[in-house]
């Protein structure tokens, strides 16, 4: 802050979204909120309660955001980045492995990567970007799940990205993308492959920004992610669908951490907003009265007037006092 006036400078900003990206990252990795997307967004959960969930996400989930250090080791290795010569190197948001309920045999687990976006136009197509990280995580898995020709053992992966503000006529969706035959010729079914076989990479779109939908996950995180909504409003939305308790102190720091930065860029915008009206209504004080009668009407003080001044006031203008 400077010269008496309430304003963010770029700095402040990018610190700010940096700490929120962080926090949204943390909050997101809490196994009972990742039960809650697993079972809206991955059909082999669907019929599961989200505490049925937890025990099937498999070791500490991994988060790409600094300073966030998992609470034990990575599970079985896995790293948010994928590094290839030949393609470069990505990073995921959050990525973790999920046992596969009632399954024995070599197919026996998911990978998973979540991955939270504003909108659905960043300039290229998130779908065709979540088509390539999913087929990083499924070629990552040479000399890791399975060996040689050993390609039955590649385990299906999972890419769902969260929009948190998306267009309107996106809000309130959850598209799957799959891999489905189609027979071209002939009428026997006999030659499609079985589905664990072909079944291996899966995309999930969910477009947020609906407080009263009727599905509990869009709802939830709507309101945990709306800009609108104060800490207290985000926290009391957590409390409802039972994700703040006595029961465990890590979890409840993660969900407070991100209602406290929600706080921080609520206020930062409730700022901002009562500056630029201040403007305003010195602009249109300006109309008929100069500047320094408009500052007094509107009983500014020393310092906030010769801020405003420099930034309202023409500069020829303010040379010539």
């Amino acid at each position: 802050m400077s010269s008496g006036v309430n304003t963010i400078n770029d700095a402040e900003t990018k610190d700010i979204k940096m700490r929120l990206d962080a926090a949204c990252k943390l909050f997101l990795s809490d196994k009972f909120i990742l039960a809650e997307i697993l079972k809206e967004c991955v059909p082999e959960y669907r019929s599961f309660d989200r505490e049925e969930i937890v025990p099937f996400i498999e070791g500490d989930i991994i988060v790409s955001a600094p300073g966030i250090v998992s609470a034990g080791e990575s599970i079985q290795g896995r790293r948010t980045d994928s590094q290839s010569i030949s393609d470069g190197q990505i990073v995921y948001d959050i990525l973790f492995d999920a046992l596969l309920p009632g399954n024995k045999g070599q197919k026996y687990k998911l990978i998973i990567n979540v991955e939270a976006q504003n909108d659905m136009t960043p300039g290229y197509e998130p779908v065709s970007r979540a088509i390539y990280y999913c087929s990083r995580l499924i070629s990552a898995q040479k000399h890791v799940e399975f060996s040689g020709s050993e390609y039955e053992k590649i385990q299906k992966v999972y890419s769902i990205w969260l929009f948190l503000s998306p267009a309107l006529k996106c809000r309130d969706t959850i598209v799957l993308y799959g891999i489905t035959p189609r027979i071209l010729y002939g009428s026997s079914t006999d030659s499609i492959a079985a589905e664990a076989d072909y079944d291996l990479i899966s995309i999930v779109t969910v477009g947020l920004g609906c407080m009263d939908s009727k599905n509990p996950m869009i709802n939830l995180l709507s309101a945990v992610f709306d800009d609108n909504s104060s800490g207290a409003e985000k926290k009391e939305k957590l409390l409802e669908y039972g994700f703040i308790n006595g029961d465990s102190e890590e979890q409840n720091r993660r969900i407070i951490e991100m209602c406290n930065y929600s706080d921080l860029i609520w206020n930062k915008g409730l700022e901002q907003g009562l500056e630029l009206g201040l403007k305003e209504n010195i602009r249109t004080l300006m109309e008929t009265v100069s500047f320094d009668e408009a500052a007094k009407l509107l009983k500014l003080g020393p310092e906030q007037t010769e801020a405003l001044r420099k930034e309202l006031v023409p500069v020829a203008a303010y040379k010539t006092r």
